[in-house]
């Protein structure tokens, strides 16, 4: 078996890899499926930048289950300010996902999402039956469900909600984190 993670940074790709290669014995590679052949099974990610876009439409079009973690887009954007990270780049990383990923059906993992355990279930199926989780953080932070308390960002600037109201009109991420996505000074942007 072969799994491929392509990800936005800090949306769970750690957790990801470590179900498989942790719990299961999945070897990291950088192989391909052709490369690396199948005699054990091989876990492959992928950080979704301009510079591994020919590289990634590759892993896409191949007939691998391709595996896509997601945290809550303010909680990354958190995560990238705490590092000072632009978040142009965030958003630029979002839009490949949207461009070159999407198409492909991946199935999403929301490690904070309150459903998360229907997503997983999917994934369980299509790769390992014997693939568990407790959802106990294994390499990032923690990856409890958000609420809208968590999700205040006084110190974002205005170029940083012009930027998360960007990612907020993807309709395939909103369906997913339907709720209101900035509070600031009480009030919702979204």
């Amino acid at each position: 078996m072969f799994v491929f993670c392509a990800s936005v940074h800090h949306t769970g790709t750690q957790f990801t890899q470590k179900l498989f290669e942790d719990d299961l014995g999945y070897q990291i590679t950088d192989k391909t499926p052709q490369e690396a052949g199948n005699s054990v099974n091989y876990f492959h990610r992928c950080h979704i930048t301009d510079s591994v876009r020919t590289e990634l439409k590759q892993w896409m079009n191949m007939d691998i289950p391709k595996i896509v973690p997601l945290r809550h887009p303010v909680e990354v954007a958190k995560s990238w300010k705490a590092r000072e990270k632009k978040l142009s780049i965030m958003l630029r990383q979002w839009e490949l996902l949207e461009e070159v990923v999407l198409p492909r059906n991946p199935m999403f993992l929301p490690v904070d999402h309150e459903n998360r355990d229907v997503y997983f279930q999917v994934i369980r199926e299509a790769c390992d039956p014997n693939l568990a989780t407790d959802w106990t953080p294994k390499g990032g932070k923690r990856v409890g469900s958000p609420h809208p308390a968590q999700l205040v960002v006084p110190d974002f600037t205005p170029e940083d909600i012009g930027l998360m109201l960007s990612i907020s009109n993807m309709d395939w991420l909103t369906a997913i984190y339907p709720e209101p996505w900035l509070l600031l000074n009480g009030e919702t942007a979204a």
